[in-house]
């Protein structure tokens, strides 16, 4: 019987003729860095999209420019930078406009709306978004929709329209639901819950928040987690719970700190400041309220947040009969107020 050996070459890959130009292509570096943000690693993939949008910028591609943009945009977005978000975000819906790309368009639109919310800018915020909403619409994008809904419900909330905000969050929750949006159904819950603290009735608040906490940690939301057990905290705190409510607020510290949620980090650290001087330690109420205005400073705010940190630390300081630095936190309290 006749045996026959076979021998095997190792499988060459294939090389390519520009292996720089591959390798620093443009479409790569864009999936690098939206994929190193979503981890988390924001500014490792902030320099991967500046790499890219230059690459796109020399090969004179549009789309793909409108298409980093819009990405940097939900960066910034997402950590906090709200006006560098805004600045982006407004290229970006220049850039999608000239192309007539309605889902560019949309989700530039949100990205604005959001940010307008974040620094109190109702009517602004409300007019991008309702445009943003009728574009996803009319591409029959359900979870920008849902994205758009939630955050036109947190508008009415804060204008104190509660049906409005009650049948927008819950139409909101429907459609995610029913398109398998979690993380859009997770956001419309909590702020559900807080519309039905308010609105409704403490238990039946307090019901729907600790679910779209629950709900937030079954998806890996520290974001969406921490700002849950913020408003547990305060109504915690209100109802005389201090301790349970101090301990809610430091496990929302840890939470926005590791995902680097610097607005998140900033208000927790200023209700766990509140708290601790109800509890007469006022000098850890001074480092968490130090820690906050740092924090506001940092992302630059322009809202009456950085202004109330400031004028709480002042108090302490004139109670601990440190005039001085007193008068410089009252200072820039009254500096902040007045820029608004």
């Amino acid at each position: 019987m006749c045996r026959t050996t076979v021998t095997y070459l190792s499988r060459c890959p294939p090389t390519y003729k520009d292996l720089t130009r591959y390798v620093q292509s443009a479409q790569l570096l864009e999936n690098l860095g939206d994929l190193k943000s979503w981890k988390g690693h924001y500014t490792e993939g902030l320099s991967y999209l500046e790499k890219a949008l230059r690459l796109y910028e020399q090969d004179g591609d549009s789309k793909g420019v409108a298409s980093v943009l819009k990405k940097q945009a939900g960066v910034y977005y997402r950590h906090s930078y709200h006006l560098k978000a805004l600045s982006v975000s407004i290229h970006a819906l220049e850039k999608y406009r000239a192309l007539d790309d309605q889902l560019g368009m949309g989700e530039s639109l949100l990205i604005m709306g959001s940010c307008f919310t974040i620094l109190d800018k109702n009517e602004e915020a409300l007019s991008f978004l309702r445009e943003a909403l009728a574009s996803f619409r009319a591409q029959g994008n359900d979870v920008g929709r849902v994205q758009c809904l939630e955050r036109i419900g947190e508008i009415y909330r804060r204008q104190a329209k509660n049906q409005e905000a009650f049948s927008t969050l819950t139409h909101a929750i429907e459609i995610a639901r029913r398109c398998g949006d979690k993380l859009g159904e997770t956001k419309a819950t909590i702020c559900l819950g807080i519309v039905e603290r308010d609105r409704v009735g403490r238990a039946q608040g307090a019901s729907t928040l600790s679910r779209g906490c629950d709900m937030a940690r079954k998806i890996g939301w520290d974001w969406g987690t921490a700002s849950s057990l913020i408003n547990i905290g305060y109504m915690k705190e209100t109802e005389g719970r201090i301790p349970e409510a101090e301990k809610l607020y430091r496990e929302s510290i840890v939470l926005s700190r590791r995902s680097k949620a610097w607005w998140k980090l900033a208000q927790g650290l200023y209700c766990l400041g509140l708290c601790l001087r109800r509890l007469d330690r006022s000098d850890e109420a001074a480092e968490a309220y130090e820690e906050a205005y740092s924090m506001y400073h940092e992302i630059s705010l322009a809202t009456s947040d950085p202004a109330a940190v400031a004028w709480e630390l002042a108090s302490i300081k004139w109670g601990q009969g440190k005039f001085d630095e007193s008068l410089i936190w009252y200072d820039r309290a009254i500096t902040k107020y007045r820029a608004l």
